[in-house]
């Protein structure tokens, strides 16, 4: 039996809410995806996502199917990683775990760690209780409206292909190295230019930007 198929509703505290999928379809965005925690995803919906951008990065010939993931400073943004991970091991993807970190850090991720692919649990601006997730697997640009609907379409039709292969790295120390190397990948153009002085400034000196910036064209985010 494949994993089942995301349902809209469940009331918490039931059997179902812990054996079903719970992935409301209006957490899908142009550019990424959010949703209020638990109340409109729960962990078994985060695997379902993770199981579901495992199958878009094998639909679109992702070679290798290999992915840095990180999660913000949200109390129960690392559960919700490890279920995303769960769901992307089982699609047969190779996780690196980059731990607590900002957008930034897990867009350079990328690039240090030389991965095609990105997940970033956040939920940027957004009040507590709120969860998401940032993807990319086209360095550096981030899913736009075409991919995003190509894996809402997976995810909420149960689409999923479960493949063998997948597996889990955690890169200890990665913010330090991050540190080290993240004003050089920008100067090189390794990392994009675009917003470089923000980027710079959280890269060498661990201070966050003031306000809230998206800009898809380079796949920078911070929040």
């Amino acid at each position: 039996m494949t994993f089942p198929t995301p349902v809209q509703a469940l009331a918490p505290n039931t059997a179902d809410f812990e054996r079903l999928p719970l992935v409301k379809q209006t957490g899908f965005r142009e550019y990424d995806a959010r949703w209020k925690f638990p109340g409109e995803i729960n962990l078994m919906g985060v695997q379902a996502l993770g199981l579901g951008l495992g199958t878009l990065l094998h639909e679109k010939g992702i070679t290798p199917p290999a992915i840095a993931v990180g999660h913000d400073y949200r109390s129960y943004s690392l559960s919700i990683k490890q279920a995303l991970i769960t769901g992307l091991m089982a699609a047969g993807c190779q996780v690196h775990d980059i731990g607590l970190a900002l957008s930034p850090m897990a867009y350079f991720a990328q690039f240090a760690l030389d991965v095609p692919a990105v997940a970033m649990v956040t939920a940027s601006h957004n009040d507590n209780g709120w969860t998401g997730v940032k993807m990319g697997c086209e360095r550096p640009l981030t899913f736009g409206p075409d991919d995003m609907n190509a894996l809402k379409q997976i995810v909420l039709e149960g689409r999923f292909v479960l493949k063998s292969g997948g597996g889990y790295r955690y890169v200890d120390h990665f913010g330090e190295q991050g540190h080290a190397g993240g004003a050089a990948a920008v100067k090189s153009g390794r990392l994009p230019r675009r917003n470089s002085a923000a980027s710079v400034n959280w890269l060498t000196t661990r201070q966050p930007p003031p306000t809230s910036t998206t800009d898809r064209s380079v796949g920078l985010s911070f929040g």
